[in-house]
């Protein structure tokens, strides 16, 4: 089982020979001009002949004085908003941006996908770009002849790969850019939401192809702002905001914490601002004129300031403490009521399929009232796909100030197949018929309880085991 955020382990300092990359202070800082002319003076040294009005350059600081070690075969994500500097970053590690100052250590050879179909010609056939992949990383003979099949079996893609690409959709592209790109075995490999464009079935084969890169010591560095995407196939993560890097550590944590800041910034944004005009909404959306990082700057002025400065004490800012002692991490909600405590009723975190286990959650009501709640429990697997709701009749309560409640879900039979799980619970009002979706959230705890489910029959574990009416009719001869 993972450790919760109760238990976070110190890491120990990679040596020399362990470390695949390091960033030391590292900053980037992008000149910003009013025009195409102006940074053509500028590079040609001509710039101070220009009226003195003229003369001031703004500048955008992308990154600010980052340190950041990854070890060799670690599997890191790297997440943060738009803007954030995510992708500058990369394009540091991969040498095709310099750094304003600090230094840059790559230790071994690195594949880039930073952006769909870059890199591969759009007029050539899937083929044809696949082999100049191969030839251009040096692959010949018997191990070109490998690498080609193996990507041909990978893509699927038949009678495809004699079409343009062209004519291929971004799925497509993603499908034989990150086969061509994994084919090779590389000591480190960049992706950077490429993932984002493929399907369900495409981001299996991804997750167990980067599994196996791992495991022969291959590092993975992942962009994405898929959370999901960043569990299934990161040990540990890396938020970046306005340059900076928040948080670094387990993905759990960093991911969990990430989102509730996010959610936060959303709350606040919905709570604080009045319905507008749609005149006043657009004086307030960026000039399209202006620069592109210029455009990131103002993204990244709205981020709540009081978020960087809780940079410092990490998942402390956004957890919770339940009464149990148990740190959890809580997205922002309605008054009303709150779980002060979670628990599952068992001295044991294992069940067994076809068993029960019973989840209790005791409420206070942070004001007096009549309620009518319904409580969801999300069923995730360990790579956060969504499983499983587990949703209640609607509870109809009053409450006084600071009282509490119990509710008990007894899961029974236990139909989970064999496997770790993990659970989020939520509290919402029902007093509004609407979905789920509009509904009013009084509370939720996200990825707050682990738990394995063991199969004691030997099979192969599904994920559900799925309940069935099963009839047997004998057919009377004729």
């Amino acid at each position: 089982m993972r450790e919760d955020l109760s238990a976070t382990a110190v890491p120990t300092v990679p040596t020399e020979s362990e470390i695949a990359i390091q960033c030391r202070n590292l900053t980037k800082i992008y000149r910003l001009y009013a025009s195409q002319r102006e940074r053509v003076l500028d590079e040609l040294g001509l710039y101070r002949w220009l009226p003195v009005k003229r003369r001031a350059i703004q500048e955008f600081k992308a990154l600010d004085d980052v340190s950041l070690t990854i070890r060799r075969g670690e599997r890191v994500g790297v997440i943060g908003r738009n803007g954030a500097g995510k992708t500058t970053l990369l394009k540091l590690i991969t040498g095709n941006f310099k750094p304003t100052s600090g230094q840059i250590t790559v230790n071994g050879k690195v594949q880039a996908l930073m952006q769909t179909g870059l890199g591969f010609h759009p007029e050539f056939t899937g083929y044809e770009n696949i082999r100049s992949s191969l030839l251009y990383n040096g692959l010949t003979g018997a191990d070109f002849k490998v690498a080609l099949d193996d990507i041909i079996e990978f893509v699927e893609l038949g009678e495809f790969l004699n079409q343009p690409m062209t004519t291929y959709s971004q799925g497509m592209q993603a499908r034989v850019q990150f086969a061509a790109a994994t084919a090779i075995k590389p000591d480190i490999l960049i992706i950077d939401e490429i993932l984002g464009a493929g399907d369900a079935y495409f981001s299996a084969k991804s997750a167990v192809r980067m599994e196996n890169l791992t495991k022969s010591g291959c590092t993975l560095l992942l962009v994405s702002h898929s959370m999901p995407q960043v569990l299934q196939f990161c040990e540990r993560a890396v938020w970046i905001e306005k340059g900076r890097i928040m948080m670094e550590g387990s993905c759990r944590e960093v991911v969990g914490t990430y989102e509730v800041a996010s959610q936060r910034q959303v709350t606040k944004a919905v709570w604080s601002s009045p319905v507008k005009t749609v005149h006043e909404v657009k004086k307030n959306i960026p000039d399209t004129n202006i620069p592109r990082y210029a455009e990131k700057d103002w993204i990244a002025e709205r981020i709540d300031p009081q978020m960087l400065m809780q940079r410092d004490q990490g998942v402390e800012a956004f957890s919770t403490v339940l009464e149990s002692g148990k740190k959890v991490l809580r997205w922002p909600s309605e008054m009303g009521i709150k779980i002060t405590d979670l628990r599952i009723d068992s001295d044991e975190s294992s069940f067994i399929t076809g068993g029960s286990m019973r989840i209790t959650i005791k409420l206070r009501a942070e004001i007096e009232s009549n309620f009518r709640c319904r409580y969801y429990i999300s069923v995730f697997g360990l790579n956060g796909h969504r499983l499983a709701w587990i949703t209640s009749p609607v509870d109809v309560f009053s409450l006084s100030l600071n009282a509490s409640r119990h509710v008990n879900a007894e899961l029974k039979p236990l139909l989970l197949g064999g496997g770790e799980y993990i659970l989020s619970v939520s509290v919402f009002d029902d007093t509004d018929p609407r979905e789920i979706s509009v509904a009013k959230r009084f509370d939720l705890l996200a990825r707050c309880i682990e738990f394995r489910v063991i199969e004691i029959d030997g099979r192969e574990s599904p994920v559900f085991h799925h309940p069935a009416d099963w009839k047997f009719n004998q057919i009377a001869k004729t």
